[in-house]
């Protein structure tokens, strides 16, 4: 894949968002994020339980939409991907994978922007193989490191414009308290944030299956596959 197919990817990740069944979940996805964001600095025990309900939700979404991403005619039903991800049994190999890939991200952040872009393309479809084939968080690494190194550079463009970019300003100005300062262009700035990063989740799985990867087999046929280990 050359730098111009990350750009066909990029499109086609933005194209599928105004699609069924991507537009539901979608909307569900930043209905979370808005909704979450709205407890307070000191969270009573109702907001705290509601905030680990609503994460849940998210990842199931997340994992949704990802399942949705791997078929080429997808149904167009967000609430049969919905359930699909729950009868795929992969949250927590999901979870899992996704904090390797944080721990990935902040080890290349010590080599400063390049090593940041380097690692983030070599783990770029580990969350992809967490679902796809339900590989357990290391291996889905391992998986995405061998497929993302033969198109290293597209992987990485679009990994790094549609992925890191929005997650480090939506992070940098939460850590620096600028969205107190910003009011109600704040909400408006998460929209944003959550829609550029579920393009790329789109057009990430998209070309992990376009690689070699997995494909999501039918809505109704998403009982978990037997784990894989390894390549």
């Amino acid at each position: 894949m050359s730098s111009r197919s990350a750009w066909s990817a990029i499109g086609d990740g933005f194209s599928a968002l105004v699609r069924p069944p991507f537009r539901t979940l979608v909307l569900v996805a930043v209905l979370i994020a808005l909704t979450s964001t709205s407890f307070g600095d000191d969270p009573t025990e109702i907001e705290i339980a509601s905030s680990i309900v609503l994460l849940i939700a998210s990842l199931y979404v997340q994992i949704a939409i990802i399942l949705a991403a791997g078929r080429n005619d997808p149904e167009p039903s967000a609430d049969a991907w919905l359930r699909g991800a729950v009868r795929r049994r992969c949250l927590w190999r999901f979870v899992g994978t996704s904090l390797v890939v944080v721990l990935g991200l902040l080890a290349g952040a010590l080599l400063l922007v390049v090593g940041i872009f380097f690692i983030g393309a070599l783990l770029a479809f580990a969350q992809s193989a967490s679902v796809l084939e339900r590989k357990l968080p290391m291996d889905a690494v391992s998986r995405s490191a061998k497929l993302a190194n033969e198109a290293r550079l597209s992987v990485g463009v679009v990994f790094g414009l549609l992925i890191l970019v929005p997650t480090l300003v939506v992070q940098v100005f939460a850590f620096l308290e600028w969205n107190d300062r910003i009011g109600l262009l704040w909400p408006v700035g998460l929209v944003i944030a959550e829609f550029i990063t579920l393009a790329g989740t789109i057009a990430l799985t998209r070309m992990f299956v376009a690689l070699g990867g997995e494909r999501t087999p039918a809505p109704d046929q998403l009982a978990p596959a037997k784990v894989t280990r390894g390549s």
